[in-house]
């Protein structure tokens, strides 16, 4: 088990493919729950990621990710959201 789980709601983003891009190296390390309500496809080719294609309000899409989750931390990521390089291991 890892100790982080990444939560992912998403609905219709601005570029999926810039935030696939930018934060390449955190979601091939770390397994993700993607809660898709429309245009995050792409995210379901990623290793280690349990897609679920649900068309739910944001904060239903978040409480859906947290069920599945079984490890110590979460972190929450928009589908918008460029993160710093390091910024988990220095989080």
């Amino acid at each position: 088990m890892q100790d982080l789980t990444i939560v992912i709601p998403v609905k219709d983003p601005p570029s999926i493919d810039r935030f696939i891009r930018e934060n390449l190296p955190i979601l091939k390390a770390y397994r993700k729950i993607v809660v898709d309500s429309g245009g995050g496809e792409k995210l379901a080719s990623l290793p280690n990621t349990e897609w679920i294609r649900e068309e739910v309000p944001f904060w239903e899409a978040r409480k859906l990710g947290y069920r599945r989750v079984n490890s110590p931390y979460i972190l929450n990521l928009d589908a918008d959201t460029i993160l710093p390089v390091r910024y988990v291991l220095e989080a």
